[in-house]
């Protein structure tokens, strides 16, 4: 089997073992034999620490293969997951896509929000993830320790807090998901309410207000 017919399998085994179709060590098995280098070392733990939480919690078993599978990305969604896994930095992010996943087969996200949330682990840093998820019960930072101003930055442009009234930096709606859905998908001193999309997370009127830039004051943040 050359390189790009095994690349073809690994997907195929991949796609399957998420429809509850495949074994879930055969694609353990499978990614392992391919390892060369450390580029495929990490990409290998990273799928492991995904397939086993996805063992772990039974999403498998609800085929989230299958609702996937009639997202946008369609029957090849296996290869965006594989890219994200493949260029995630941190194997801890492999656990915060399974329960982005594990959400998805209860129905807690759809399939579109699941992928754009991906996405967002992707593109964040952990240690800026990890920000947020260890502030944004605070709801806004008046005050930012200049270590963690990169983060507040890169949680700015990726749209997960945003410039509140007071010179403040408030958590976005978006942030509230991600946290609820992925960072702390298990902390159940922060949520116990996952079917309800905004359960456990305070009404939009609540959020701090965003400033008005054309004259003095303040607007509602609407997410």
């Amino acid at each position: 089997m050359d390189k790009d017919e095994a690349i073809v399998e690994l997907i195929k085994v991949f796609t399957g073992t998420l429809s509850g179709e495949v074994d879930v060590f055969a694609l353990a098995d499978l990614a392992k034999n391919g390892v060369d280098g450390i580029h495929n070392y990490m990409f290998n733990r990273k799928l492991k620490m995904v397939l086993g939480e996805l063992q772990r919690k039974g999403t498998v078993e609800r085929k989230v293969g299958k609702i996937l599978a009639k997202s946008n990305y369609g029957p090849e969604y296996g290869y965006t997951l594989l890219h994200y896994i493949d260029q995630f930095e941190h194997i801890d992010k492999g656990r915060l896509l399974a329960y982005l996943l594990d959400a998805t087969s209860k129905e807690f996200i759809t399939a579109e929000e699941c992928f754009r949330f991906c996405k967002i682990l992707n593109s964040v840093s952990l240690s800026s993830l990890y920000y947020l998820k260890q502030n944004i019960t605070k709801r806004v930072l008046y005050e930012v320790d200049y270590s963690n101003k990169s983060c507040v930055n890169e949680l700015l442009t990726n749209e997960l807090m945003y410039e509140s009234y007071n010179n403040g930096y408030a958590f976005s709606l978006t942030a509230h998901y991600l946290d609820k859905y992925s960072l702390s998908y298990e902390d159940e001193s922060r949520y116990r309410n996952y079917s309800e999309k905004m359960g456990d997370i305070p009404p939009l009127d609540k959020f701090p207000e965003e400033p008005e830039r054309i004259v003095s004051g303040s607007i509602p943040y609407r997410g």
